[in-house]
């Protein structure tokens, strides 16, 4: 499953995967199985459908159904069935292996923001850039009339004497916000 790339593939491939282990949660030691249809609700498996997007969704579903078998095998069977330690073992094991690689994938992946934090990291970075471009004066310099006369201006938000300390928090935004921009990964 890690091999395939393509959303669409990677979906049409782990969908089933999880509705068979919630199909074999549902139905394992359930007594309905003898009687009738035993199927996921429709609103479980519209959210398999809907939130199935990669690895880590693959394996938090797989996880979630996997802790439901290993409930009812701890609660409704029988200590004396013989299958009853091989499923709990196999359950435990095959958990383990998915916190291990979800884990993995956590540490691998960089920090995912909402779409609205990206926009407002965008304006952040738009605001820092013509900030820093005024207080350093890289373009024109701004210029005001007093008395007829044309006098340099800085467009700094702080007094005339603090401009060596707007200069340095202008770059230090200028930085961040490009930071945030570059290394965040959106949602």
């Amino acid at each position: 499953m890690q091999g395939l790339r393509d959303r669409d593939v990677f979906r049409f491939c782990a969908i089933p995967q999880i509705m068979a282990i919630g199909t074999l949660a549902l139905c394992y030691n359930n007594g309905e199985v003898f009687h009738g249809v035993v199927k996921m609700r429709r609103g479980l498996t519209a959210c398999v459908f809907d939130e199935c997007d990669g690895m880590t969704d693959l394996l938090s579903w797989f996880m979630s159904f996997l802790q439901q078998l290993q409930e009812k095998a701890l609660i409704e069977v029988p200590k004396s069935d013989p299958t009853r330690d091989d499923l709990l073992e196999l359950v435990s094991s095959n958990l383990q292996q998915c916190e291990q690689e979800l884990q993995r994938l956590k540490q691998d992946q960089p920090r995912k923001v909402p779409m609205q934090q990206r926009v407002v990291d965008l304006l952040l970075l738009l605001f820092a850039g013509i900030w820093f471009h005024s207080i350093w004066e890289l373009g024109q310099p701004l210029v005001y009339k007093t008395n007829g006369s044309s006098t340099g201006f800085s467009a700094g938000l702080l007094p005339a004497e603090y401009i060596g300390l707007e200069k340095a928090l202008a770059f230090v935004l200028l930085l961040t916000a490009m930071s945030r921009v570059i290394f965040v990964k959106v949602v």
